[in-house]
């Protein structure tokens, strides 16, 4: 016979509450800096351009671009002078 401790507890986890829901933006947040700007705007803008703009570094407005084209906020341009640099704009800004 072999003996295998007992569970404390065998009943499921409670699910746990997350304040900072995957996928949503905060107000406040870079993201939500970086959105209005560009719906401000209404044109398509150079990240160091949205960097001035906004106040925020560059890296967050990295990240809030990328969060920003992944969730179809944003599209992404490119400078007719040169591929390598991108331009952004809001989606639906344009009316």
């Amino acid at each position: 016979m072999t003996w295998f401790p007992n569970p404390i507890n065998q009943s499921p986890r409670p699910a746990r509450f997350n304040p900072r829901p995957v996928g949503q933006i905060r107000p406040g947040s870079a993201t939500a800096d970086v959105l209005a700007y560009l719906r401000l705007v209404k044109l398509f803008q150079r990240k160091d351009t949205i960097v001035r703009a906004t106040g925020r570094t560059a890296r967050a407005v990295d990240w809030a671009l990328i969060f920003l084209r992944r969730e179809g906020l944003v599209i992404r341009g490119e400078d007719p002078r040169n591929p390598r640099y991108r331009t952004y704009k809001a989606v639906g800004s344009d009316k």
